[in-house]
């Protein structure tokens, strides 16, 4: 009987094809301003805040909602992932209130507030994986889990930082029962239901940090990496290397460039 044999280097360059991450460019999206923050909601909308407006996109590109004359002041947080309650906090007109939108860009009202008892003057108010808690980085760059019916601190941290030293740019995400906190440029600090730092993730170059599954990600010039959350493994995906922002569902890739949101259908790496 005559065997068949394949080259080693046939199968090797099969496996490859078969764990390749498959882009497919769908659309391009001219836009009307150059956005200051962005976000994405579970359901795999993009939403754009820039130049006073907010607006939503779907998954196809196609405009779901505008809100113009918005706000002046850039959010310091801004978090869509629940589409029916959109977090922004900016601490402008008051630092222990954050301003909630449903999913047609109203008000919410009254806005959502952290006790004063509860901070000394807070930097970040992060919404939590539920609409019941809230992560605080305070003044003294210390962190603070706070359930928000009772307002009551279930956890306190150290400071996460030097007190006297300069706060360097960050971004948080709330994420599978964990704080993840972008310094960006260096590296993402893991921190878990009491506030203590429990992994220090290498990000040289990054500027956003994202969620996917049981993955968190962060886009660099070029690529984005993703990295399982409880194995530690990572692979990365080519983006554009010019892009300011690049983010991922578990079906596109939006890249913004130059007034442009470029749409790739995007198939996330099964680990």
């Amino acid at each position: 009987m005559k065997v068949s044999r394949i080259p080693v280097f046939l199968i090797l360059f099969i496996s490859i094809l078969t764990n390749a991450q498959e882009q497919k460019f769908l659309k391009q999206v001219q836009l009307s301003f150059l956005p200051e923050q962005v976000s994405v909601n579970r359901l795999g909308g993009i939403y754009l805040f820039g130049s006073e407006s907010l607006i939503q996109f779907d998954a196809d590109g196609k405009i779901t909602e505008i809100r113009e004359g918005f706000q002046k002041s850039k959010p310091v947080i801004f978090e869509a992932w629940n589409p029916l309650r959109i977090w922004l906090y900016d601490g402008s007109s008051s630092k222990f209130h954050v301003k909630l939108l449903d999913h047609f860009f109203e008000d919410v009202l009254p806005p959502l507030a952290i006790d004063s008892a509860l901070a000394i003057e807070p930097i970040a108010i992060i919404p939590g994986n539920d609409n019941h808690t809230a992560w605080v980085l305070d003044l003294d760059y210390s962190l603070k889990f706070i359930e928000l019916l009772n307002n009551k601190i279930l956890a306190e941290s150290e400071p996460i930082f030097e007190r006297d030293s300069k706060l360097p740019e960050l971004q948080f995400r709330a994420h599978q029962g964990f704080l993840f906190v972008l310094v960006k440029g260096k590296e993402i600090l893991v921190i878990n239901k009491t506030g203590k730092i429990i992994k220090k993730i290498k990000a040289p170059e990054a500027t956003w940090i994202g969620v996917l599954g049981e993955d968190i990600y962060y886009h660099r010039p070029g690529k984005l990496t993703f990295t399982d959350i409880y194995t530690g493994d990572s692979y990365d995906v080519s983006v554009s290397s010019s892009a300011e922002f690049v983010l991922a569902t578990d079906e596109r890739i939006f890249e913004i460039e130059n007034l442009k949101l470029r749409i790739s259908a995007f198939k996330p790496k099964q680990q």
